[in-house]
């Protein structure tokens, strides 16, 4: 398991939000609603997305499994389709870790035991087994889906308000999806593992509006398999939109590299 510092705790949330990225497998065709029907709320969910060039504020995230918990206030700034950068920080005041993510690269370093990561997405795929790439995590932090939904790829039905999507991969995996019918935003994206009884679960309960778009104000993660479970919630404290940023990162010189 991960030890006790900010910096595998910054990653672990990171990785832990994109685990679902997977290739699709055969078409299956929705019972019932109807594959324009579908094509429909496809096109209205991918017009939800926050309209920004830029995004930052604060969050806080906690993270708990049956051995350890913790939670750092985290710094974030995104422009968008070009960086994620992040600055963690101990009792609100001490900057202990930073991350920095572009499309090509991903990099953190944390001052705790004065260690480095500097990678691309394919170490950190092949480290978790699934692709993954920039604009999947983006999607994620902003309530979009993480698979290209396709109405000739995915079942739906409506219910309760909200349009359930129902998606398998050629990993044999399956992908289950709530957006609500509404705002057209997600609730919910869970990926099972029926193979490996392993399966993780990610909602949005709440939403903060900015200039007429809809933005997360609340992320919670659940990860479970036979022998532990995992829970993450990330809640945003502010939010900036459009506001020029600046991205500081630079890694000591005497730091030592994280090999993963």
């Amino acid at each position: 398991m991960l030890k006790n510092n900010a910096v595998r705790f910054i990653l672990l949330s990171l990785t832990i939000l994109c685990i679902g990225a997977c290739k699709s497998k055969k078409p299956m065709v929705g019972e019932d609603l109807k594959p324009r029907a579908i094509k429909n709320v496809i096109k209205s969910h991918e017009k939800s997305f926050p309209g920004f060039e830029s995004l930052s504020g604060k969050m806080k995230a906690s993270y708990r499994d049956k051995n350890m918990s913790q939670t750092v206030n985290i710094t974030y700034r995104i422009q968008k389709d070009e960086k994620i950068w992040m600055s963690a920080k101990a009792f609100g005041l001490i900057t202990v870790a930073k991350i920095y993510i572009t499309p090509k690269r991903v990099q953190f370093y944390e001052k705790i035991n004065n260690e480095y990561f500097d990678g691309d997405f394919e170490l950190i795929s092949n480290l978790l087994g699934v692709d993954l790439n920039f604009n999947q995590l983006q999607n994620l932090l902003l309530a979009q889906s993480l698979i290209q939904l396709n109405n000739r790829q995915s079942s739906a039905n409506f219910e309760e308000n909200q349009y359930a999507f129902k998606h398998s991969t050629k990993m044999g995996i399956n992908v289950n999806m709530d957006v609500d019918a509404q705002h057209f935003r997600l609730k919910k994206q869970e990926i099972i593992y029926p193979e490996l009884n392993q399966f993780l679960t990610i909602t949005y309960p709440s939403f903060q509006t900015n200039k007429q778009s809809f933005y997360p104000k609340k992320i919670n993660i659940l990860a479970k398999n036979k022998e532990e479970e995992v829970n993450l919630s990330l809640e945003f404290k502010s939010l900036n939109v459009g506001e020029e940023l600046s991205f500081p990162f630079d890694i000591p010189s005497n730091y030592k590299e994280i090999k993963l």
